[in-house]
């Protein structure tokens, strides 16, 4: 079940999201390798290899904390009541 953003708006929502995050945060040298991503809709992000590890450390700890709480698991859920500095 979905609820009515198609898979192009939510990529063009994190994208946005991400850029948004990372922009004020330069990490590399100007001219620097960037990762560029563009959604099908043309929306395009570009990020620099620095500016990756803010979003990929939380969504690290959400898989791991939902592998847990999966039967193959240890049956303990470690969510931590925040999500991205919010309370959930």
């Amino acid at each position: 079940m979905t609820s009515g953003f198609d898979l192009n708006d939510r990529g063009a929502l994190l994208a946005a999201a991400l850029q948004e995050y990372a922009d004020p945060y330069p990490t590399d040298e100007p001219g620097a390798p960037t990762l560029t991503a563009t959604i099908e809709d043309g929306y395009t992000l570009r990020l620099q290899s620095g500016q990756l590890t803010g979003p990929t450390h939380p969504v690290a700890d959400e898989m791991t904390s939902s592998r847990k709480a999966h039967a193959d698991g240890n049956g303990t859920y470690g969510h931590r009541g925040q999500t991205w500095g919010r309370r959930v």
